[in-house]
Formats: structure tokens, C-alpha cells, sequence
């Protein structure tokens, strides 16, 4: 939730609240969400203008889940869910706020203006099916969940949200965690050990800074301050009456916490509840009160549903749970409210709980003056309603099927289902866009309007309210209509698990618009990059403004060939001392005359095939001329310079796309990762000169990352009749922004790819019948050169070769000036091309 303030309030008094600690050999329950902005936000490796380096964030991931493993540190990780209808208001608002930060992200201003790619819970989660780490999502807020577990197991909490403070829990805030493990050099075990430097909170250290505080009252801290489910401004009246903390505290806010604590270490919980409630309007007491039991007992939720879904035996664990811990719900219960409370006193009534400024919450960036607004019209409800209100939410629940509720809990769906479910509501991921054409999201909605026909299961129910960007205002709703059939197929929730693969496969493909002739072409591709093409071809018909071309699609397909297939098999000779053995025995035997042997040795590495596959017949005194040519040029000097001659004598066999990808060579890998690497960084001259930076094109791929995401939602609630789609296996926002400004003015894209990729031809080939597939796919494709362009006035010779300057510096390509490959490629669209071609 977050409690306003009080984490800066810990922060400036750390070295009174938190303590060191080394984190090793226990559980560690981790607060999935605040842990994936947490790493995102805390790295330089992750510009976040071009719409998400996924491969780079995974790696983040992984090497963080790696130091847990080398300090024998066991992660349990918990998701959050839905919205509760308490949080709704605050959700709109911290999503229109991202919507405006993401207006004013460019590669310079990125490291300032944090914006979380789609996919960023998705690669978190795909990362720890593949290390095998425990994980599951709660159905609504997950913080109770957590502290619940981490009680259980007497373990640590790692989060950022400061509703750890309250809770009676370990607590390690990330940013005090050092993520580079420590030699334990005063362990006795003669193996080595590590831990991770960290600071721990402890609620007892708290207590003892003020004398008298007692562990109950806690919870009541966060409902004076104002959390996400009730508003300061409600209780800013009472607050105003008490004493002021002077002293070093200059902030309003800090002044405030100190003030309550001081306040309430002199109370018990009923004398707190009893004065507060007093202070009211008598039309919100009974409301404030459901209320503040309600915040209370998420405080102190002792049991969890998600244990099993970690893998953990709730039998084996230890049954008791508090130890000398009084229960606050029965000292609620017991004790009750006084007459006197719910009564209070007349002047109170007639005083307006609105009369503190609001100059207090302007400068909060999560729009909590929504909060607040919401919250006060909650508050005059009664109680009586609002408990209606919340156990119509979880009976809505409970109305989904169970197979629903147990994959749910498993996080293989994802937590938009359950808004969209109970409060048909659905608030799209915000990006980087250009904000001159309508959302990138709008090419979704055909999709969304299936998984919502899909999860309400009544063709008498509400339009689907997504909040979306329409022009510069993200203060928009548009309505979409649930869709509950396709050509061939009526569906429904209760109904899908008993239709077969097939037919939830056809829901899918009819959706993208695809005919039986293009279903089989996507069937004949390597399955797990089937989802990863059908997005791509919905997104290529789908997309008008802008419009996508051939250079768009080229880049996609570069990006999955590049993360999928190359980072996958890579291999860098001269890593080890075997490699360097090996290509220095190559290269002596080159200049020492003989070629024959280089060449079919050559030619097992490039194709990993044996010596009955390969004779010496095979290689023609042709081949054998050009290296003796080249030898005497001076020009061979390792393996790559060998390879590339003998590449037009050894081909490989290959007639489709599978063929392809399973003769690529894991030597040639390692070339076309050093040639493409560049094109995976960010330009300097972007960063300093703004200007340069085009928004349209990460807008295009935004389009597609939209239409990637909803796909893999709607894939995920067919039970994945199709392989899911690991992103950062698959799309590079960095990478597939350069390499769309690399072949949008060349006149052949595949024959420059081709001369670039020369001496990787099995990686060559493999991008080839892709894009033939592609092309058979998608026949009406707009080449970029085609697109048309502003006509320029003429001006004189002089000032337009001045100017042809000018332009060559935006539009050239790193990769040509870096990488000594491209210097003999006459591009026909450079016309001082020839200068660079060796003599």
C-alpha cells in the first residue's frame, strides 16, 4: 500500500531504526513487484527510450538470483494481484502520472524519467521458470500474503514499501541491499561462504526509540498518515490540534509522523480509536470505523493460501505463530467502541475535515489527491455498505472457475485478468510513444475484446473501460465490447478446458486474421517463435499510423535471431586457451602453405559435420587460389578471415526455417555477435543532441509490443495451445531501433544483410527463409524506400553538398564505420561509397 512519508521519516533516522545484517543461509520472501521496479529503476544499463532491452534486465535478474544461490539464500517471491475497488481511484492516478512521464522520455532524460517496459513483470517471471524459483501471485494486494509467510517461516521481507514498517516482520529495504555477495571470512566451514551486505529493520528497535509505544497501535500509524485505501485529509483536522515536534525536522510531513508518534506512545489502541472517531462528522463514523478494523487485520494476517503454490509443507511448519503476541482483533472485538465514541460531540459536527490546505499532497507524484477525493466519499458510506461492497468483490471472485483461481495463484495469468473480471476495468501499460498518433495500444483492442468475451461469460454485461492515451491527455476511457465467438468457434470460460488444443489454437490464429493457407505456414515455423510471428503479422496488417514497412519487420526478425538464436550459441574464440589453440594451429598452417587442410578444417568447424560428411574433392583449386591470394595480401590472420573464403564452397542444405535453425553454426554466432553488438548500445550523439532521436519509430515498435503482449495474455488463458514467447529472448527495443535506421535507406536490405552477415552463412540462410516466410505472409508490405518523403526547395551546389554532410553524420550507421566487414559494400545509396573500398 505505502504509508505517506514514513519511509523518508526511517531514512533520515537510519542509523536509530535499521541495523547491518548479512544476508545468508535462510528464506527470503520477496515482494515480486516492488523487487522488479526496484532493479529496473537501480541500474544505468537500461535506457528507456526505445521501449525495453528485455535481454539485459533478464540478465540483471539472473545474476541477482545467482548471488542469492551463492549465499544459500532460498527466494520465495509473491505477486500482486488485482485492484481491490478501494485502490481504483489511486491506480488511475499513478497510471496517468506514468502517462506524462512517459511524454518526456528521451535517451538524455531516461535515467531521470523511469518508464517500466510491458514486459517487465513477464521477464522476472519467466526468468524464475527457468531457474526453478518458487513464485505465486496473490489475488488482490500481496503485502498481508507476504508478511504473513515471512512470519511463518521466521524469515526476512524484501521489498520498498514502507507498510513494512508497521508490519511485525524482518524487513530489508532494497536500496540498502549490496548486490555483489561478500567473503564470509570469519565462517569455520572449510568451504568457502558468502553473504550480502544489508540493512535490517527491526519493529522492536522502533518501539524502543519511543518508550511507552506499543506493537498494536502500529497499524494505527498508517491510518493517520494515509495509505492507498483511506486519505490523510480525512483525519488532517485532528492531526492539525496536536503538539508540534520541534527541533531538526523542517519538513510539514516529517513534523507530522513525529508529532502522531508522540501521540500515540501515551495512548492504548481503544483510547486512539475512541478520540480520532470522536473528532468525526457523525455521518462517517460508522464508514471510518469498517475501515480501520478492515486496514487493521491486513496488519495482522497470520495465514496465507499461497504457501502450497511455494512448494512448502504448511504441516512441517511450526504451529505456533505469534509467541507472547497479543491478538488485535479479539482486543477489537472485546473492547469495543464506547457510546461516547460513536456519539461525539456536537462542535465536532459542525467542523470541516477539509479545511487543511491541499498544498500538503501537490506535490505527490502518485495522484493521491485522487486517493484522497475517493476515499472521503467511501468514508461516508457506512459500514454496513462497505462491507457489502467487499464481500461482493471477493463472492465475484469466486464466481471464476477453480482451474482460474489456481493458475492465478501460479502467475501464469496475468493480474489484469482479475480488473477486467470484477470491475471491467482495464488500465493499459503506459509507453513511449509519439503522442502526434492515437495509442499505440488501439491496434489491441480486438484482442483485449476476446480475453474480456472470454472472462465474463455473459453477453449482458458492461463494455470493458480501458483507460487509454487520446492525443496529449491520458484522462481517457474508451469502451470496448467483449467479443464471445469467432468464425468457426463460440467459447466461454466455464466451457474452455474441455476444447481441445486445436480449437482453442483456431481462436488464436482466427483472431489474428489469419486463413488455413497462413495457419499452416505458421505451423511449419520452429515453435516457440510461432506466437512471436503471429504478433508480428497482425501487427504488420493491423498497424496505419504510422504505417509498417519492410525495414519494421527486418528488424523484428533481426531481434529474434539475435537473442534467441546467436546469444543462445555463442561462443568467443580466444575466451579460452583451447580456442586459442585452435585457431592459432589454422593460422600456421595458412601461412605455411597448406591450404587444403585449412580449408576442409574450416569447413568441419562451419558446419559441425564429420569427416565422411567432408573430403578434400569438395574444395576446389578455386578456394585454394583465393586463400593463397589473400595470404600473400596479407589479409588472413585468423579463422574469420579463412572462413569467409570458403564460404562460397561449403553451403549448407537446408529448405526451411527449421532446417536452417538447426545447422547454425555456434562459431558463426560468435562473429555475428561482435558485428551486431554496436547496434545493441545506444548512439552517444542521441544523448547529446535530442534532436536526433525519432519517437515515431519506437512508436512503431510500440504497436508491436502491444499486440506481442495482448497475444501472449491471450495465449496464457487458452492454456498455451501455442509455446509461450520468452521476451528477452525475442525483442530488443534498443536494438531494433538502430537497425531500423540502418536499412531504412538502403536500396537491397537482404543483399547488404547478406554482404554483413558474410561470414555467418548459416545464420544468413536461417534469416532468409524467414523473411521468405515472412514476405508469403505479409505480400503487401511497403519497402521503406517507398515511403515518401517531404520535397525539399533546390539550393546550390555548395549548400547541398553541405548539407548532404549534414545528413550523413544523423543517418550514417556505427556498424559501417566500427566493422572493418562492410568497407568493400558499395551501397547504392552512398555515393562516396567507393572511397572506402580497398584497393
Amino acid at each position: 500500500m505505502g504509508i505517506r512519508g514514513l519511509a523518508t521519516f526511517i531514512a533520515h533516522n537510519s542509523s536509530k531504526y535499521l541495523e547491518d545484517h548479512e544476508l545468508k543461509d535462510c528464506y527470503l520472501v520477496i515482494d515480486g513487484n516492488s523487487f522488479a521496479c526496484q532493479l529496473y529503476s537501480s541500474s544505468s544499463k537500461f535506457n528507456n527510450a526505445f521501449g525495453g532491452d528485455y535481454d539485459r534486465f533478464a540478465a540483471s535478474v539472473i545474476e541477482f538470483f545467482d548471488a542469492l544461490k551463492k549465499c544459500k539464500v532460498i527466494p520465495l517471491v509473491i505477486f500482486d494481484g488485482g485492484y481491490e475497488i478501494r485502490k481504483l481511484k489511486t491506480a488511475f492516478s499513478r497510471i496517468r502520472q506514468k502517462w506524462f512521464v512517459a511524454r518526456d522520455v528521451t535517451p538524455m532524460s531516461s535515467c531521470r524519467n523511469s518508464v517500466f517496459p510491458c514486459f517487465l513483470k513477464e521477464v522476472v517471471k519467466d526468468v524464475l521458470r527457468e531457474l526453478h524459483i518458487s513464485f505465486a501471485q496473490s489475488l488482490f494486494e500481496a503485502d498481508s500474503e507476504i508478511a504473513a509467510i515471512a512470519r511463518r517461516l521466521k524469515c526476512p521481507v524484501l521489498s520498498y514499501d514502507s507498510d513494512f514498517f508497521v508490519y511485525d516482520v524482518l524487513y530489508i529495504p532494497f536500496p540498502t541491499l549490496y548486490l555483489n555477495p561478500c567473503s564470509d571470512k570469519s565462517s569455520q566451514s572449510t568451504d568457502a561462504t558468502y553473504y550480502m551486505s544489508c540493512s535490517l529493520y527491526r519493529v522492536e528497535n522502533f518501539l524502543k526509540r519511543y518508550g511507552g509505544l506499543q506493537k498494536e497501535i502500529l497499524p494505527f500509524l498508517s491510518i493517520m498518515l494515509g495509505c492507498d485505501y483511506i486519505g490523510n485529509r480525512v483525519y488532517k483536522y485532528f492531526v492539525s490540534k496536536l503538539k508540534r515536534k520541534t527541533g531538526r525536522v523542517t519538513n510539514k510531513r516529517q513534523r507530522r509522523i513525529a508529532s502522531l508518534l508522540e501521540w500515540l506512545r501515551n495512548e492504548t489502541l481503544e483510547s486512539a480509536k475512541s478520540k480520532v472517531i470522536g473528532c468525526l462528522k457523525k455521518h462517517k463514523k460508522e464508514g471510518l470505523k469498517y475501515q480501520i478494523k478492515k486496514i487493521i487485520s491486513m496488519y495482522v494476517q497470520d495465514s496465507s493460501e499461497l504457501l502450497p503454490y511455494l512448494g512448502i509443507d504448511v504441516s512441517s511448519l511450526d504451529m505456533e505463530l505469534k509467541n507472547n503476541k497479543k491478538d488485535v482483533m479479539n482486543v477489537w472485538e472485546d473492547q469495543g467502541l464506547s457510546d461516547d465514541c460513536l456519539r461525539g460531540d456536537s462542535d465536532s459536527e459542525n467542523r470541516d475535515d477539509d479545511t487543511c490546505s491541499s498544498n500538503d499532497i501537490s506535490s505527490e507524484s502518485d495522484g493521491s489527491e485522487f486517493s484522497d477525493e475517493y476515499n472521503e466519499e467511501q468514508s461516508e458510506t457506512t459500514g454496513e455498505q462497505q462491507e457489502i461492497i467487499c464481500s461482493w468483490e471477493m463472492r465475484k471472485a469466486s464466481t471464476l472457475p477453480s482451474w482460474f483461481h489456481d493458475r492465478f495463484r501460479k502467475g501464469t495469468l496475468p493480474s489484469a485478468f482479475l480488473d477486467m473480471a470484477i470491475h471491467n476495468i482495464y488500465f493499459l501499460p503506459p509507453q513511449v510513444e509519439d503522442y502526434n498518433y492515437p495509442s499505440s495500444h488501439i491496434i489491441s483492442l480486438k484482442i483485449i475484446a476476446v480475453i474480456y468475451g472470454l472472462l465474463v461469460n455473459c453477453e449482458y454485461v458492461k463494455p470493458l473501460r480501458c483507460q487509454i492515451r487520446k492525443h496529449h491527455s491520458p484522462n481517457h476511457y474508451i469502451e470496448v465490447k467483449p467479443i464471445f465467438e469467432t468464425l468457426s468457434i463460440k467459447f466461454s470460460l466455464n466451457e474452455l478446458p474441455r476444447l481441445s488444443i486445436a480449437q482453442r489454437l483456431s481462436i488464436l490464429l482466427e483472431v489474428a486474421g489469419l486463413n488455413l493457407i497462413d495457419q499452416k505456414r505458421i505451423s511449419s515455423l520452429p515453435e516457440s517463435w510461432q506466437l512471436y510471428i503471429v504478433a508480428l503479422v497482425f501487427w504488420a496488417t493491423q498497424a496505419k499510423e504510422p504505417p509498417v514497412n519492410s525495414s519494421h519487420i527486418n528488424a523484428v526478425l533481426l531481434s529474434l535471431i539475435l537473442l534467441d538464436v546467436v546469444s543462445k550459441n555463442v561462443i568467443c574464440l580466444g575466451s579460452t586457451k583451447k580456442s586459442r589453440r585452435k585457431q592459432k594451429n589454422i593460422v600456421k598452417k595458412v601461412r605455411s602453405g597448406d591450404k587444403c587442410n585449412v580449408l576442409f578444417t574450416c569447413a568441419l568447424m562451419m558446419g559441425n559435420r564429420t569427416n565422411e560428411e567432408l573430403s578434400e574433392n569438395m574444395l576446389s583449386n578455386q578456394a585454394v587460389s583465393k586463400v593463397d591470394t589473400e595470404i600473400r595480401r596479407g589479409n588472413v590472420q585468423d579463422i574469420c578471415d579463412t572462413e569467409s573464403i570458403c564460404n562460397e564452397e561449403v553451403q549448407i542444405s537446408t529448405n526451411n526455417v527449421v532446417e536452417a535453425l538447426e545447422h547454425v553454426n555456434p562459431e558463426e554466432c560468435s562473429f555475428v555477435k561482435k558485428i551486431l553488438r554496436p547496434l545493441c548500445l545506444v548512439e552517444e550523439k542521441l544523448k547529446t543532441r535530442p534532436k536526433l532521436f525519432c519517437v515515431s519509430i519506437v512508436h512503431t515498435f510500440a504497436q508491436f509490443q502491444s499486440c506481442l503482449l495482448h497475444f501472449s495474455y491471450l495465449n496464457s488463458l487458452l492454456e498455451y495451445p501455442l509455446p509461450h514467447c520468452i521476451s528477452f529472448r525475442a525483442f530488443s527495443g534498443t536494438f531494433a531501433y538502430n537497425m531500423y535506421n540502418n536499412l531504412k535507406h538502403r536500396t537491397d536490405a537482404i543483399e547488404y544483410l547478406s554482404h554483413l552477415l558474410s561470414t555467418a552463412p548459416s545464420v544468413l540462410a536461417l534469416f532468409k527463409f524467414l523473411s521468405q516466410e515472412i514476405k508469403c505472409l505479409i505480400p503487401n508490405v511497403q519497402s521503406a524506400e517507398h515511403i515518401k518523403k517531404k520535397t525539399r526547395k533546390k539550393k546550390l551546389p555548395c549548400r547541398i553538398e553541405k548539407n548532404t554532410n549534414a545528413s550523413s553524420e544523423h543517418e550514417e550507421n556505427f556498424i559501417d564505420a566500427e566493422n572493418p566487414v562492410d568497407t568493400d559494400f558499395e551501397d547504392p545509396c552512398n555515393r562516396f561509397a567507393v572511397l572506402t573500398m580497398r584497393p
